[in-house]
């Protein structure tokens, strides 16, 4: 995978979205659908936002209509990347952009209001502070609890929760790849293993960081903070090629 902040790792970013269209489970995604408030805007907040991926998404698919999204992400590089990526983006959809402040968008049109916020901070640290208690309706978290330490991050998610607050956790690592065809079973193994590793002995700021199980153990901790689990599924990231070969960017 190209270092975060490059724009291999851009594009890398970008190519992956049609494979998390596909992945993200349908069931999960439509209860949550019918959850979401749609009486008033629904603040949000997306943790480890990429290049707007989701920002995308839940405007293509309908999800919000109606918000104040604040998009957090640890790479100041993304957020510029994804600065530039989504005002032609919302164009091309008949959306009108309107540019609020450094790192601020509103887009609006086409059934949709969306004022918008990208930052470039430490989640975590973002997390902790007093004034994010009890703000959000919603949190997104996609392919980002498995890089952190789950016991103390999900304490954090539900405090920063109005009450009826709802969480999206999506994509999360739960100790399974399969190659196919095989041609070397022993080296397939070897290579899941050190892979499992680099979440399993993660370190960011001195603390565990990561864990190649996290997604079983979602249950366990959401239940700790007194969250109801309204739906759950698996969300398999399935990789292959067609007779035409691979989809877009999927080979990258």
């Amino acid at each position: 995978m190209p270092n975060p902040g490059t724009s291999d790792y851009h594009r890398y970013l970008a190519a992956k979205k049609s494979i998390d269209d596909r992945s993200l489970n349908p069931r999960v995604w439509d209860s949550l659908a019918r959850a979401l408030p749609r009486t008033r805007p629904t603040d949000v907040l997306e943790l480890g936002a990429g290049i707007g991926s989701m920002v995308q998404r839940v405007i293509e698919r309908g999800l919000l209509t109606d918000c104040r999204y604040r998009a957090v992400d640890l790479e100041p590089g993304n957020v510029a990347e994804a600065m530039l990526r989504l005002p032609p983006w919302a164009r091309e959809r008949d959306l009108s952009v309107e540019e609020m402040g450094e790192g601020e968008l509103r887009f609006s049109g086409a059934g949709v209001s969306m004022d918008l916020s990208f930052e470039a901070a430490n989640v975590v640290e973002v997390l902790k502070k007093p004034d994010i208690r009890g703000v959000y309706d919603f949190v997104i978290a996609q392919a980002f609890l498995d890089l952190v330490d789950l016991d103390s991050v999900l304490p954090l998610i539900g405090a920063s929760l109005r009450p009826e607050g709802l969480i999206y956790l999506c994509i999360n690592f739960d100790g399974g790849t399969i190659f196919d065809p095989i041609i070397d079973a022993e080296l397939d193994a070897r290579i899941e293993a050190l892979y499992h590793r680099t979440m399993d002995e993660r370190v960011s700021d001195g603390k565990a960081s990561g864990d190649s199980r996290t997604g079983r153990r979602l249950f366990s901790g959401l239940r700790r903070i007194g969250a109801q689990v309204l739906d759950a599924g698996p969300s398999d990231w399935v990789v292959y090629p067609s007779v035409d070969g691979y989809s877009g960017d999927d080979d990258i």
